[in-house]
């Protein structure tokens, strides 16, 4: 059996992910680590992994052709899951893009940020978000001046 360092934010999804194969793996590498599923982890701890001979490694980017590696380009407000949820029609393919692009689970990323896209799962619920132009963005901030809270303000203030 090997072990790892955790880094300091890292989560037991994030590890699973990224050393299992699967965010699914995390229940498995919190037993295996006598650790409840909602434990902390600290910077430095050391985790036990997983029998790698019955862990799925996560796909190789570079062994794919070139032809196979869809690209997204991530949009303000954007975060990994509102990505899965757009572009590969479920929100629990948020930890398969996350590990494929070297990222946590929790890790931001920035507007204009090219990320790689893994396989879709869900091809009806990707195809209503291409078809409507739409995208979702969960950290999104609406900058217009308007909407009850607003009006609250200008009329109790005056707005410049």
């Amino acid at each position: 059996m090997s072990s790892i360092q955790v880094i300091p934010g890292q989560t037991l999804p994030d590890i699973a992910a990224l050393h299992c194969g699967s965010m699914s793996k995390w229940p498995e590498l919190a037993a295996l680590n006598g650790l409840g599923l909602t434990s902390d982890l600290t910077g430095g701890q050391s985790l036990l992994l997983p029998d790698p001979s019955t862990d799925r490694k996560p796909e190789k980017v570079e062994n794919q052709p070139s032809s196979a590696k869809k690209t997204v380009i991530a949009q303000a407000g954007q975060t990994l899951a509102d990505l899965a949820i757009q572009y590969l029609g479920r929100l629990a393919s948020w930890a398969d893009l996350a590990a494929l692009n070297g990222l946590g689970l929790t890790d931001a990323i920035t507007p204009g940020q090219a990320l790689i896209l893994p396989g879709v799962s869900e091809k009806r619920v990707a195809a209503y978000y291409k078809s409507g132009g739409y995208f979702p963005a969960a950290g999104a901030i609406n900058t217009l001046n308007e909407g009850v809270a607003y009006w609250g303000i200008e009329y109790d203030f005056i707005v410049q």
